[in-house]
């Protein structure tokens, strides 16, 4: 089971409740206001933080591809694969995905994971060659 701690922090709080005003403010000026036939970001306001907080709780979901939940390592008592990717502990099983991921990168994961994918093959066929 994946525990992703969404709003866990007071910072993660402050910022998502800074980040929905902001979007929404953004979304009802001009030129948007026009082509904005509803709320887009929160419900009709004016809203207190806790009522963004709670409607951040009740409607939040993932809305990019998660990454980093198998860290890669030599550690096996800190990581769950080596820097060739096998899972520690295993024999001839690998992880080639966006989990490895230290961090997740700032832009669309596609790129990183391409990249994983391509040098997990090539770590694969080194292997059997």
């Amino acid at each position: 089971m994946i525990h992703r701690n969404y709003l866990a922090t007071e910072n993660d709080v402050r910022t998502m409740i800074d980040s929905l005003r902001l979007a929404d403010a953004v979304a009802h000026t001009q030129p948007l206001a026009g082509v904005v036939e509803e709320r887009l970001f929160l419900p009709q306001g004016p809203l207190s933080d806790e009522q963004i907080e709670q409607w951040a709780r009740q409607t939040g979901r993932t809305t990019y591809h998660p990454t980093s939940t198998c860290t890669m390592g030599p550690d096996p008592e800190r990581s769950v694969v080596d820097p060739q990717l096998r899972v520690h502990g295993t024999s001839r099983l690998r992880v080639i995905d966006a989990s490895i991921m230290p961090l997740i990168v700032s832009g669309n994961t596609n790129a990183a994971a391409t990249m994983i994918g391509e040098k997990g093959a090539d770590l694969v066929l080194a292997d059997h060659t």
